[in-house]
């Protein structure tokens, strides 16, 4: 993100509301939705600490973050934080915690750091996270243990966007301003690549749109798929074949008897995959993304196949015209 972030007023309204009452935070949101910058942000001018779970994800293990949680304890008496409403210090001062890319924090002894620190009352915690809460922490948040900050009390309104474009140095019109912030849906890294490209001359119209959708189709491919495990990429660029599934179907489509612990998983990898009456459905952002990367994983007999037991569990349930789409 850059200086020109505008944080959205739903979200910053919810963190001081926590911060007064001492509460958790959970913020959960797609990739690039702002989260680790509305927090950045937000502690600009306080004492904090920073943990970031993509440490774990790459060979650090994770009693590095318990040992972050021993420090906090240690040195919480020399950590008096000052509010910013100018009421001077807080009664009784409390470290505050920063624990972010909670999407992958897979190992045991690091979900139980963060548990021992969930609930203490010497520590303002705040837990980043492209999913929503996942099972392991569900047991807090029942008892009102942690207040949520959503996707969609991050998305960027036409307010912030607006006022984000004039801190570039762009002028948009009414008309400008609606159609980006419906094709963002409120995305700031969306809003941040049109600003970008407006600069470079292109206006919005058919054409940014294009380019809107495979510039984030080719971010996800870079950025965040290459932070999962192989054997979730591979089930999930599998069942990309279909714009919606369910368990059979995916079963069918990968032959992986591991569907139910994969599709487990990816719904706690991200606030990407949503399931209503046994249904799938990945963003179209991500179907993008993965069929891209298929083409190259891929040969087209192999993505052939993978269609055609599609187009056979179709055939199976008597559904002739999806199952002609996937044969053909």
């Amino acid at each position: 993100m850059d200086k020109g972030y505008i944080a959205p007023e739903a979200a910053l309204k919810k963190l001081r509301m926590a911060k007064g009452l001492g509460q958790a935070v959970y913020i959960y949101g797609a990739t690039g939705y702002g989260k680790t910058e509305l927090v950045r942000q937000y502690l600009s001018r306080r004492r904090y600490r920073y943990i970031s779970c993509a440490e774990d994800a790459t060979g650090l293990e994770a009693p590095e973050l318990t040992e972050a949680a021993e420090a906090a304890q240690e040195t919480m008496a020399q950590s008096a934080m000052t509010q910013s409403s100018g009421k001077g210090k807080e009664a009784q001062p409390r470290t505050v915690m920063v624990v972010d890319d909670m999407h992958l924090l897979r190992d045991g002894e690091g979900r139980r750091a963060v548990l021992s620190l969930v609930g203490r009352k010497d520590i303002w915690l705040i837990l980043i996270c492209r999913s929503p809460i996942p099972s392991w922490l569900m047991p807090f948040y029942i008892k009102g243990g942690f207040l949520v900050i959503t996707e969609d009390d991050l998305r960027l309104g036409e307010k912030e966007i607006s006022a984000y474009m004039e801190s570039q140095g762009l002028t948009v019109t009414e008309e400008e301003l609606a159609f980006v912030t419906e094709r963002s849906q409120g995305n700031v890294y969306t809003v941040r690549h049109t600003a970008l490209k407006m600069l470079e001359g292109m206006r919005p119209g058919p054409e940014m749109a294009q380019e809107i959708v495979e510039a984030f189709a080719a971010y996800l491919e870079s950025h965040v798929m290459v932070q999962w495990d192989s054997d979730l990429l591979e089930f999930l660029m599998q069942v990309s074949v279909t714009d919606e599934f369910t368990l059979p179907l995916a079963e069918m489509v990968t032959g992986n008897r591991h569907a139910p612990e994969l599709l487990e998983r990816a719904v706690e990898t991200g606030n990407f995959l949503s399931c209503k009456d046994g249904v799938y459905r990945l963003r179209p952002q991500l179907i993008r993304a993965l069929r891209r990367r298929a083409a190259k994983e891929y040969s087209p007999q192999e993505r052939a196949a993978h269609a055609y037991n599609a187009g056979l569990y179709y055939e199976m349930l008597g559904q002739i015209v999806p199952a002609l789409a996937m044969f053909e």
